[in-house]
């Protein structure tokens, strides 16, 4: 026997050992209910990060844990979004989005922003 064949066949062992924790499934529960529901998609620009006054990426973290639903990714030009969450570190507000499309545009100048942004999906309409 080969060392391939010899390593494939300690893995099939391994694999096929009985697992001593494990619980009955139950088939009634087992499945998840199919759903057609995409993410909502929403992309993200920061700003430079001359003079932040809170900490911009915890602030996207907490946001993401709290809409857990939203597929948030770093705004790139060419995309389409729902919302655009520009997460500036004042209120200077400077960030350039003129190369990024969104449906609403989301300013976010303090956390205070982010939690009003959460309970409604953001209020401004995008221009």
């Amino acid at each position: 026997m080969t060392a391939p064949d010899a390593k494939r066949k300690a893995d099939m062992a391994t694999d096929t050992e009985p697992v001593t924790d494990a619980k009955p499934m139950d088939m009634t529960t087992a499945r998840e209910p199919v759903t057609d529901a995409k993410p909502v998609a929403i992309g993200v620009k920061f700003c430079g990060g001359c003079n932040p006054r809170y900490d911009r990426g915890a602030l996207l973290r907490k946001i993401r844990d709290a809409q857990p639903d939203w597929s948030i990714d770093i705004a790139e030009p060419g995309t389409v979004y729902k919302h655009l969450l520009v997460i500036c570190g004042c209120t200077s507000a400077c960030a350039d989005i003129s190369d990024l499309t969104a449906e609403r545009i989301c300013m976010i100048t303090a956390p205070e922003d982010a939690a009003a942004i959460i309970r409604s999906e953001c209020g401004e309409t995008a221009e």
